[in-house]
């Protein structure tokens, strides 16, 4: 029987698609259901791995690798192996025992959200809600179907910031982050006798075009960018089957939405998203899965969160703006940096040799001036850029006057 359970099931094609059709009824699992869990078990009792909140995690990592028992338990192990390197043992009973009442006496609020030492810089960083501050405690945010619900502000991520604060912070503040939401979810999954799942509203009004553009943004900002793209693999990785639905909001371009969908989800995930452009409806959509009182205003519902970094007492800046440093490239790279500056409508203000520089606006024969009228001393634009801004800038102007 021992050596039966060691190998893996050899499931039929009929049997995979019903495995595949089958819903999760944690406390009553379908005999093809219980033998991919045991298969599982088995293999875990032979490793020296620490398991994790058994047969929830399991369950999601076999339905996320299609039932394929020897994918998802080669998957399964590689995940514990990331558990003890990034110490998610410690990050779990810390959760717990902050949280005692809502784990193990079934209580509502949570008592605390942040963990990691950097947890709150980070979300100034990368604005993100799951639980409403009320007295007592937290209270999570769920959609109609009793799932968590999460909304991010992509849009307004300070990416160069993400590199100001150290690229390694930052990851391991997530993935801290993550294990905590996870941990949220196998409790509201036991709760609920099914495999609970996560809504997200990601809202990406403001996102710069440049940033997936050669040249079009600094090499900073693009550095925090990509680790937020990795970030997001790391956790689809490790942490996966957790996605009931994805909203996408106000996408400023159109081909930005596959690349963004590809840089930071699986390729099972690609039908959870629902993806609205800059001037798109999505209000009612939304509606039919949250209800008002459960949704940010403005995302259509009653909740206040504005997403943006709290101001500074001392100087009155905020957060985002101290962190972040915008430099200017030089020569060629920098005819590239202007043309995405005009390309996006992002005109940035630069730091760097104690000067600051506010926004950029084109002239008509395609040089380059500064706010007060001054043509540009920083770099001197080559004939071919002047001719191309100048036939651009010259379209812009056409356009307008059509308008």
């Amino acid at each position: 029987v021992l050596f039966a359970l060691m190998s893996p099931p050899s499931f039929s094609a009929a049997e995979l698609a019903d495995l595949q059709q089958q819903e999760i009824t944690l406390d009553k699992l379908s005999s093809l259901q219980q033998t991919a869990v045991d298969f599982m078990r088995t293999k875990l009792n032979d490793t020296d791995l620490l398991p994790c909140q058994a047969d929830v995690r399991l369950l999601r990592f076999l339905r996320a690798h299609q039932w394929n028992c020897t994918a998802a338990w080669g998957a399964y192990e590689e995940f514990l192996r990331f558990r003890k390197e990034h110490k998610l043992d410690s990050v779990a009973e810390s959760v717990l025992n902050s949280n005692r009442d809502f784990f193990r006496k079934g209580q509502e609020l949570l008592r605390k959200i942040h963990f990691h030492p950097l947890s709150e810089q980070t979300e100034i960083l990368y604005p993100r809600i799951l639980a409403q501050p009320i007295p007592g405690g937290y209270a999570l945010l769920y959609d109609r179907h009793g799932n968590l619900l999460v909304c991010e502000a992509p849009g307004r991520a300070d990416f160069a910031g993400i590199v100001h604060l150290g690229v390694d912070k930052y990851m391991e503040a997530l993935i801290w982050h993550t294990e905590m939401r996870v941990l949220l979810l196998d409790e509201l999954s036991r709760r609920q006798g099914r495999l609970v799942l996560t809504c997200t509203i990601s809202d990406m009004a403001g996102l710069k075009a440049s940033l997936l553009l050669p040249g079009g943004a600094s090499k900073t900002e693009q550095a925090g960018f990509k680790a937020w793209q990795d970030g997001s693999k790391v956790l689809s990785k490790n942490f996966p089957d957790t996605t009931y639905r994805n909203y996408m909001l106000s996408v400023p371009a159109a081909w930005l939405i596959d690349k963004l969908i590809s840089s930071t989800a699986p390729a099972r995930s690609r039908d959870k998203f629902r993806v609205y452009g800059v001037n798109d409806d999505y209000k009612q959509a939304i509606a039919s899965d949250v209800e008002a009182k459960q949704l940010p205003s403005q995302f259509g519902g009653d909740l206040e969160w504005g997403g943006d970094p709290p101001e500074d007492v001392e100087n009155g800046e905020s957060a985002r703006t101290q962190l972040r440093a915008r430099h200017k490239k030089k020569g060629m790279a920098r005819q590239f940096q202007r043309f995405g500056h005009w390309v996006t409508n992002d005109h940035p203000e630069y730091d760097g040799d104690g000067q600051r520089m506010e926004s950029e606006e084109g002239d008509q024969d395609g040089s380059l001036r500064d706010r007060d009228g001054s043509l540009s001393t920083t770099s001197k634009a080559a004939p071919w850029c002047k001719s191309l801004c100048a036939c651009l800038f010259s379209g812009r102007k056409e356009k307008d006057a059509l308008l």
